[in-house]
């Protein structure tokens, strides 16, 4: 017997907690809608990276996926992976029912048992992993994750290799000095994820006009929220989160924490286009004003400095710093007109929306134009 259930590559492959989510929501018709009145604020907090903030449910970090348990097509379940050993005779015949029941299982895994990755039969490395899919016969499972690159990817393992991936981190999840990543500071944990396709979606023009002015006037939404799981850091929130990019490429040590903030920013500008471009098809705002135009040559400008910094971390130059520097203060500068431009036609906006096609020709070309440093993370 086998089965799969679908992923699509998703618009966001910096982090895992993203990555997978976004991953099994994708096939959905509500995604459009749903991801386009989402994904707009970004935060820093200090001795930490750029991260998204999506709901009043992201903690600091947003390393437990709570947060998308908001989205109304998405059921997400989260359980300790010794309670799952301790109730099923092995890792393999849980994944298996999960699927069965139309639930993808997303586990902590050691990836040196894990043939398409990095580390495979070189070093420990605690990491997530997504299962969508089995095949009975062969002993395999559909699974997706990073590659050796660090890239989004599709592939398939065999039962033994989940069975001894899971249980090494399961073993060493008390004494743990196995993992040279440092991940093991909770208990091995596993989500489950199910869609719900009888479930809708519209886009939320309030809440995107809210999240704009959140962003451009670097609002800590945070703070909107008196909930004990939300850090009440000050950080950095908006559009201000261009000074922690400048001002560590202007110090010039650490560079390499850079390398998941500036695909992150990327990833936003991409989103961003998206969103633009949703909302001109569907007539929320008039073509005319070519903000999507404008913003297309934002995100392309945005995956250019990521460009320039990677070639950097090869072969240091100042130069690069400096070219880097440069567009990052030059992006911040057109990011802000345009978008303000956006929040104001979409105050003024009262139009009912028509039918488009997803995603625009437009974006897929710019994709396929930019893939620039993809062999990094």
């Amino acid at each position: 017997m086998k089965k799969k259930i679908p992923v699509q590559e998703p618009p966001v492959t910096s982090y895992m907690f993203y990555m997978y989510p976004l991953s099994i929501m994708r096939p959905h018709v509500a995604f459009t809608p749903w991801i386009c009145s989402n994904y707009i604020q970004l935060y820093h907090y200090r001795g930490h990276g750029l991260y998204f903030y999506v709901s009043p449910l992201s903690p600091k970090g947003g390393k437990k996926n709570y947060y998308f348990s908001t989205c109304p097509f998405l059921d997400v379940q989260r359980l300790e992976q010794r309670i799952i050993l301790r109730t099923y005779d092995d890792v393999v015949q849980f994944v298996i029912s999960s699927i069965d029941e139309d639930c993808y299982a997303q586990l902590d895994v050691d990836y040196f048992y894990l043939p398409f990755t990095e580390p495979y039969k070189r070093y420990h490395y605690m990491h997530e992993l997504l299962i969508s899919g089995y095949d009975d016969t062969n002993k395999t499972f559909e699974i997706s994750g990073y590659n050796r690159s660090w890239n989004y990817h599709i592939a398939t393992i065999t039962f033994d290799e989940l069975y001894q991936s899971v249980n090494t981190v399961n073993s060493n999840a008390s004494d743990g000095n196995l993992f040279t990543n440092n991940q093991l500071v909770e208990s091995p944990m596993t989500f489950l994820y199910r869609i719900d396709s009888r479930k809708t979606y519209e886009i939320e023009i309030r809440q995107i006009c809210e999240w704009l002015s959140d962003y451009l006037e670097s609002v800590h939404t945070a703070e909107k929220f008196c909930m004990p799981f939300i850090s009440q850091e000050e950080g950095l929130w908006g559009i201000s989160v261009y000074s922690y990019l400048t001002e560590t490429l202007d110090r010039g040590r650490n560079l390499e924490t850079l390398t998941i903030p500036l695909r992150v920013l990327w990833e936003h500008k991409k989103i961003t286009s998206e969103r633009i471009w949703y909302l001109e098809e569907q007539g929320y705002i008039d073509s005319g004003n070519c903000l999507f135009k404008e913003y297309l040559e934002i995100t392309k400008m945005a995956n250019h400095a990521r460009w320039l910094f990677l070639k950097c971390r090869k072969k240091p130059k100042a130069s690069l710093v400096r070219s880097a520097k440069a567009i990052l203060q030059d992006i911040a500068e057109r990011e802000y007109r345009v978008l303000s431009n956006l929040r104001k036609l979409l105050e003024e906006c009262n139009i009912a929306p028509v039918a488009a096609s997803w995603p625009p020709d437009s974006l897929q070309e710019a994709k396929h134009a930019s893939q620039f440093g993809d062999q990094a993370k």
